[in-house]
């Protein structure tokens, strides 16, 4: 009897340490799965930063290929440096280029969509310093002070939480005005 009692003792110890254990290796499961998607969070949000900057060159080249092409006497020396196809050609190049990077950037929010991750809205808004990170101020009449005027880059919310705060620039009141 006393041996069977220490048996059931025994199965009992096991049966509750192994319960336990079972219910650590899930915690470090989720907790590694979380670490694993969140570095891949920060690296798809780079790459989206990333293309974004690149969709910006493209516009500003197009926008300055149609300045240059709507001058008076640059026009006409860019027509002379340029042929009509290498204008034809430079201009298809960018709209490929265009087209891709809004391909890249369409997909990558899909992810970032899937990730539960989303792009913290701040032009125009008041500034929120749980959200953002004030880098610069610029002295306004035109908006309320504590008003974002401007993001130098965005910020992002991962499951409720933010991911990596807004940089912005926000307006303050001109120096004169407060005294």
């Amino acid at each position: 009897k006393l041996q069977g009692r220490s048996f059931k003792e025994l199965n009992d110890t096991l049966g509750s340490q192994a319960g336990r254990m079972a219910e650590r290796e899930r915690e470090l499961v989720r907790e590694t799965e979380r670490r694993c998607r969140k570095e891949a969070l920060g690296v798809l949000i780079d790459l989206r930063d990333r293309l974004g900057r690149g969709l910006e060159s493209v516009r500003a080249s197009e926008a300055e290929i149609s300045k240059a092409a709507r001058r008076g006497w640059r026009a006409r020396i860019f027509s002379r440096l340029f042929s009509q196809a290498g204008e034809d050609a430079a201009a298809a190049t960018l709209a490929a280029l265009k087209k891709g990077y809004d391909l890249g950037l369409e997909r990558l929010d899909q992810t970032l969509e899937e990730f539960n991750a989303r792009e913290i809205s701040c032009e125009g808004q008041t500034f929120d310093p749980r959200r953002m990170n004030a880098i610069d101020r610029q002295e306004s009449i035109a908006v309320p002070e504590g008003t974002v005027i401007e993001v130098y880059r965005s910020g992002y919310e991962w499951n409720g939480e933010v991911f990596r705060p807004a940089q912005v620039k926000v307006s303050c009141a001109p120096a004169g005005k407060g005294k």
